[in-house]
């Protein structure tokens, strides 16, 4: 079985050593989509997941 988004961004967050805060900050977004994001309620845009990879230093297909 393949993996969400949400356990993707969740995992790459915490092998980063990051706060969801943290994240956020990085990405310039709200700690708040980060929490939607990994809790699975919605998903992030592509622009999103490319803020996102970038601060994870991944690429945004690895959180997809």
């Amino acid at each position: 079985m393949s993996k969400t988004s949400a356990q993707l961004i969740k995992e790459k967050r915490l092998e980063a050593e990051m706060s969801q805060y943290t994240l956020a900050s990085k990405c310039k977004l709200q700690q708040k989509d980060i929490s939607r994001w990994e809790n699975g309620h919605t998903k992030p845009g592509i622009e999103s997941l490319q803020k996102l990879a970038k601060a994870l230093k991944c690429n945004w297909k690895d959180l997809a």
